[in-house]
């Protein structure tokens, strides 16, 4: 008789070893799941015992105090220590709502919740990923900072809001600088903003120094305030990004923006709101004497590039505008930095001369208006349409420019100018 050998298919054998190691893996991934379970579990004890003495201390604390004689050091104290309690307290029924069956996974979601809600630090915390003022921005950004709306020239500038930037005017330029903010948190009575940098190619210093005072109401800002400056500046940020341009400029010797001097101050009267659903509001209106000087190119260098050169910087009308900027804007995003749903306006009016003086007598009014729609998962259509009028005879440094990239690619660079 004869004996045969079972003859196993080779595709059948790796399915059996697959199959044999996929259970293994599976095994091992459920008892690790149930080892960070309980070491998760374990920290949230230690945390309740940390924050438990720091209880007992705050009220022992507090009762000390409230025994001193009256006054308003005493009452300022009480106040304060009163409110940390409460922040503790907060802290210990968010650990124990985390402990409760089915709960545990969205410990991470509850905590940065309380955080955002009831922290008495700092607003500013994780406003930077970065040294050069990138925005790392989570869920909560809007509610925490609506005032960050699209920039708005001639009252705002990205430009100064950066330690390095690279272009064909300034060469290189490195700076310090301390951006507009809001804060709805910690209230200060008083909000600064400032910079200073040197571009080396030039051999100027530019700066800027800002004081505002904030009212604060429910939900509600109201802001006050001025700024004086000297900065290189461009109208042409709403096309480009600005580190993005200095990269192209550093590495291909190419220059999407083009320059001017702006030396002058801006004062402005600032209103924000923060509702509900990711909705943020904000208008501000604001008188601006700025006194403006053509740049030119001062260097052609980059890593790459060739025998290309840098283009030359067009020129501007030279003077001073002095205009009234009435601007609103409103935003539904649920994050920044993402962008996936939502609404983002702008509506800006300005009118130069006439009883305001200054070289230029003009209006113009600018609408921004930009929708993100998500398709699915991975696919988002996002639209954008930006328009404007004006009236009057308008210097170059605000005039209307289309063709080239983020405008109208199949055409020369700014071939159509009016």
């Amino acid at each position: 008789m004869n004996t045969s050998i079972p003859q196993f298919s080779p595709i059948l054998l790796l399915f059996t070893i697959f199959f044999a190691t996929h259970v293994t893996s599976l095994h091992a991934q459920e008892g690790d799941a149930r080892e960070d379970s309980l070491r998760a579990v374990s920290e949230v004890h230690a945390e309740q015992q940390v924050l438990r003495q720091e209880l007992e201390e705050l009220r022992a604390e507090f009762e000390m105090v409230r025994r001193e004689a009256e006054g308003t050091e005493r009452d300022q104290q009480l106040e304060e220590i009163e409110r940390r309690i409460i922040d503790v307290e907060t802290r210990l029924t968010a650990l124990e709502r985390s402990l409760e069956p089915g709960s545990f996974d969205d410990w991470d979601d509850e905590w940065d919740e309380w955080d955002d809600e009831t922290s008495y630090g700092s607003d500013t915390d994780d406003w930077f990923a970065g040294a050069d003022d990138q925005f790392a921005v989570d869920e909560m950004f809007f509610r925490k900072f609506p005032s960050n709306f699209p920039w708005s020239f001639p009252l705002t500038t990205r430009l100064h809001e950066t330690l390095f930037r690279y272009n064909r005017v300034e060469g290189l330029y490195l700076g310090i600088a301390q951006s507009k903010r809001i804060y709805w948190n910690s209230k200060p009575w008083l909000v600064s903003t400032g910079s200073l940098g040197y571009g080396f190619a030039n051999h100027t210093w530019r700066y800027s120094l800002g004081l505002y005072l904030p009212f604060y109401l429910e939900d509600q800002i109201i802001e006050i305030g001025a700024e004086g400056h000297s900065f290189t500046d461009s109208k042409d940020q709403w096309a480009f990004d600005r580190d993005e341009n200095t990269l192209i400029a550093l590495i291909a010797r190419e220059d999407f923006l083009d320059y001017f001097e702006r030396r002058g101050f801006t004062a402005t009267a600032s209103w924000y709101f923060r509702g509900k659903d990711d909705l943020n509001l904000r208008a501000t209106v604001g008188y601006a004497h700025d006194t403006y000087a053509s740049m030119t190119r001062s260097t052609n260098w980059s890593i790459f590039g060739g025998d290309k050169d840098f283009r030359d910087n067009p020129g501007i009308n030279n003077g001073n505008v002095n205009s009234i900027i009435l601007s609103a804007g409103m935003n539904t995003l649920a994050s920044l930095d993402v962008r996936k749903n939502g609404w983002d306006a702008t509506l800006q009016f300005e009118k130069a001369g006439d009883v305001f003086a200054g070289d230029f007598a003009f209006s113009q009014l600018l609408l921004d208006l930009r929708r993100y729609q998500p398709i699915n998962t991975h696919l988002n259509l996002n639209l954008r349409l930006r328009g404007g009028i004006s009236d009057g005879v308008l210097p170059l440094q605000r005039a209307f420019e289309l063709g080239g990239p983020s405008t109208l690619p199949a055409y020369r660079y700014k071939e159509f100018t009016g």
